[in-house]
């Protein structure tokens, strides 16, 4: 460890920046590839909150205890750092959103700081904390091949497109030729759904599995398949009353 000054009572924002300042080092050398140089200066000006990950890492930077940045005697300001960590379910599926809502506005930056956020969130759940590792997963590659970072084509839609990206994009598909009409593209549309239904086979409570049944319902009483109009109907009651 280096020497520590004394900077006195400031905010954390201040004293990673005096530190940073003390050791002679820019925002770029500081954050390295681990956060963003925007995210970093929105820290040192007390604009955002970071990550007990994020605190970690800039303490072993900066070689201060981490006890430096975060102490723990502050008992509000330990507890609005264990309290950000964990995290509610409304502040998880808000960030989900805010991240995808970034990702399209282009606003990259934006968009990891989300990612990072929600990495360091505890989340419970077997299937929101698996559903959330994916999204962040994906959308950080995203962000990293938008930003100039090379990546293996394969490697890449392997991991940034899933069976709920999947689904979405057939249901879209078969929504385009149902508009478009004939026989043959509501044949179409039917493979898209059921090549839809059969991603989320496996998922009891998907999110799209209600709007592929009620899709392969309406598309089948379209083309007057009523037995297969009701096999969809009955299905969507079924997972409905579970």
């Amino acid at each position: 460890m280096k020497n520590i000054p004394n900077f006195g009572s400031m905010t954390l924002g201040k004293k990673i920046r005096l530190l940073r300042i003390d050791r002679k080092i820019t925002q770029q050398e500081l954050v390295g590839d681990f956060i963003t140089r925007n995210m970093l200066s929105q820290i040192e000006n007390d604009v955002a909150t970071p990550s007990m990950k994020t605190l970690q890492y800039l303490s072993e930077t900066l070689e201060v205890p981490l006890s430096y940045l975060v102490d723990e005697d502050n008992d509000d300001e330990f507890d609005e750092f264990i309290e950000y960590r964990q995290g509610t379910r409304e502040e998880i599926l808000l960030n989900v959103e805010k991240m995808h809502k970034s990702f399209l506005n282009n606003q990259l930056d934006d968009c990891m700081e989300c990612c990072e956020r929600l990495e360091n969130f505890e989340i419970k759940g077997e299937f929101l904390s698996s559903y959330v590792k994916k999204q962040v997963e994906r959308y950080k590659l995203r962000c990293l091949t938008m930003q100039g970072t090379k990546l293996d084509a394969e490697e890449f839609l392997k991991k940034t497109v899933d069976e709920t990206d999947l689904c979405r994009y057939n249901i879209f598909l078969s929504e385009k030729f149902m508009q478009e009409g004939g026989e043959e593209n509501m044949e179409h549309a039917i493979d898209c759904l059921k090549y839809a239904e059969q991603l989320i086979e496996s998922f009891p409570r998907h999110p799209y599995k209600a709007e592929v049944f009620k899709a392969l319902e309406a598309t089948y009483v379209s083309i007057e398949d009523y037995k297969n109009a009701h096999l969809y109907s009955t299905k969507l009651l079924e997972m409905l009353q579970k």
